[in-house]
């Protein structure tokens, strides 16, 4: 418990009280819960997980919206994107057959315009 309380501390989502002591079997207030929970929100959730792209550890590139990876065909800025219906990681660079048709994406995920085609790769 004092190592997850001095993590905390550290990381400046916890202040403690008086002299910055902290009182494991005080009540907090309202507004002591409050700030940390703002605190906490504000440090330690990074805001793209909630909306927009987020880029993984391997590279993988997915994009968010209220939270939720996004799977399938959407469109965002005026361009074509497919993620994997599974997993919601963006597919890019090469060819891509969707529901028997041939799809070519750019290096940044984004479909080419008019590459669609119906002949399929061995």
């Amino acid at each position: 418990m004092k190592e997850a309380v001095k993590s905390m501390q550290q990381a400046g989502i916890l202040a403690g009280r008086t002299n910055n002591r902290f009182d494991p079997k005080g009540t907090a207030t309202r507004a002591e819960v409050a700030t940390v929970l703002r605190r906490f929100v504000e440090i330690i959730i990074d805001s793209q997980t909630a909306n927009g792209w987020q880029q993984n550890d391997s590279g993988e590139w997915s994009y968010y919206k209220n939270g939720e990876p996004l799977k399938g065909w959407f469109s965002v800025d005026q361009k074509k994107y497919w993620m994997d219906k599974t997993t919601g990681k963006m597919f890019s660079n090469g060819w891509k057959q969707i529901d028997g048709k041939q799809y070519y994406f750019y290096v940044d995920g984004s479909m080419a315009v008019n590459t669609t085609s119906s002949f399929s790769f061995i």
